[in-house]
């Protein structure tokens, strides 16, 4: 999710750093996040309490 915000945005400037000596972390892939995020709203409307 954060990464497609990053994307779709004009105005930032993004510094490269090395990777060295740290674990890689990749993105998930597209559809999998999709899936998630549909399973999400599931998860909310199922369980969603009024405060």
């Amino acid at each position: 999710m954060l990464v497609s915000a990053i994307e779709k945005s004009d105005d930032i400037n993004l510094e490269r750093v090395s990777g060295e000596g740290y674990d890689v972390h990749k993105r998930m892939p597209g559809n999998i996040e999709e899936n998630l995020m549909e399973m999400f709203e599931q998860y909310k409307k199922k369980y969603a309490v009024d405060f």
